[in-house]
């Protein structure tokens, strides 16, 4: 077959313009639409950013410090369900109302105690500045920003700093709760979120040393910080920080906000105070009929707090679950208590059971109860209960773990003491 050679040239003119002019529609095209792109997106783009300026902002608003304090949580929530979730349903968020109660408990019929009854209500507002305290960043941890180590030494050595609280009852009803550590005026503090400094948000964070410490913790819970120096109680790393064991952990392991305190979730796992059975040993002693059990603390990086109160009801079973004995150990600081508040009750002493303070030096205390059958043992339980004052009744105490193990028999013989 023969081609005629103008023909040819003349179509491959044609194919080379129609190439031509397909490239440069699909730039035109391209360029179109990275263009009608950036025509969408910069403004949604604004507007987040408007929008966040605007979730912040509104805490300087005039309609947002008129709320009631319940109403101003709900605002927090709107952004931070998971936080407020953990925090509101938490001790923290419980604090006024169990002071409220522990009021009522004192002034009722139930409760027999007329001095110490005379020291609640005389105290009761002094006692409010921890249950419902005036944002801490407005107040006692104002100037942290610029001068945080000098602020925790100044604080470390005073003998309470006690917070300043919030007036009313409206306002008081949350508690401890999202602004008493989280607003200083009308910024927010915060560790936990990082921005660049383009965003115009980031001049409406601070992010002071004191918040990734225990200084925080420490304007109420002073009684336990001070047992760590000044050095570790400003630390913003290592195992002394409250937060590496007061909260708990959602099911991928995530700590959560604090503790969840009124209500269970589903599948939770302990927090890791509860760990403190762990450091519970038994022994049977056939020839003695005797049990022992055995403390050394591991957990425990402090003592405990002046009132509150750590009761453990150990049982020891056989393999049907029947009760061969008992003891119940108690932890708490009634002794050394009791001596502080003598002249606060009239020269009185608080009820309840003189329990064992923490040991933090690796020493061991030993506790012996009488133990039928001892060969039968099998099993020892523990039941973990916590009771906001040792000198209140047990029946008021809350039992959050009970753990059992298995026991495996030496038929050791006990020391003639």
């Amino acid at each position: 077959m023969k081609y005629d050679s103008g023909c040819l040239k003349k179509t491959k003119r044609t194919l080379s313009f129609k190439v031509r002019m397909f490239s440069k529609r699909k730039i035109l095209f391209v360029a179109f639409f990275a263009a009608l792109t950036a025509v969408i997106i910069l403004p949604l783009s604004n507007c987040n950013r408007r929008s966040a300026d605007v979730y912040h902002g509104f805490l300087e608003t005039g309609e947002f410090r008129k709320m009631e304090r319940a109403d101003q949580m709900l605002k927090c929530a709107s952004c931070h369900p998971q936080e407020y979730e953990n925090e509101l349903k938490g001790p923290h968020s419980y604090s006024y109302k169990s002071l409220v109660e522990h009021k009522a408990f004192v002034n009722s019929s139930s409760y027999q105690c007329d001095f110490y009854t005379a020291h609640v209500n005389r105290s009761f507002e002094n006692c409010m500045g921890c249950h419902a305290p005036q944002n801490l960043y407005e107040t006692l941890l104002y100037d942290s920003l610029n001068r945080p180590l000098q602020l925790a030494e100044n604080l470390l050595q005073e003998a309470h700093p006690r917070p300043l609280t919030r007036e009313g009852d409206a306002q008081r009803v949350t508690g401890v709760d999202c602004m008493s550590c989280h607003v200083n005026g009308g910024q927010i503090v915060s560790h936990k979120h990082i921005f660049k400094p383009e965003d115009s948000i980031a001049v409406l964070q601070t992010m002071p040393m004191l918040t990734v410490n225990n200084m925080n913790c420490y304007l109420c819970h002073f009684d336990a910080v001070r047992n760590f120096n000044s050095e570790i109680a400003i630390k913003q790393t290592g195992s002394a920080l409250c937060m590496n064991c007061h909260q708990e952990h959602d099911a991928q392991g995530e700590g959560t906000h604090y503790f969840y305190w009124q209500h269970d979730a589903e599948g939770k796992q302990n927090p890791k105070p509860a760990l403190l059975v762990d450091d519970f040993h038994f022994e049977a002693y056939e020839k003695n009929k005797t049990g022992v059990i055995t403390w050394i603390n591991t957990i425990m990086p402090h003592k405990i707090s002046p009132g509150p109160e750590i009761v453990l009801f150990c049982d020891v079973l056989d393999k049907d679950s029947a009760v061969l004995g008992s003891k119940t150990i108690r932890i708490n600081k009634k002794k050394e208590f009791d001596k502080e508040m003598y002249p606060n009750l009239e020269n009185n002493y608080l009820a309840g059971i003189e329990g064992d303070d923490v040991p933090l030096h690796g020493e061991a205390i030993e506790y012996q109860f009488p133990l039928q059958r001892a060969e039968d043992a099998a099993f020892f339980r523990i039941s973990f209960m916590h009771k906001s004052q040792y000198w209140f009744p047990d029946s008021l105490g809350k039992v959050s773990l009970v753990k059992t193990y298995a026991y495996e028999k030496e038929k050791q013989v006990l020391p003639v003491q």
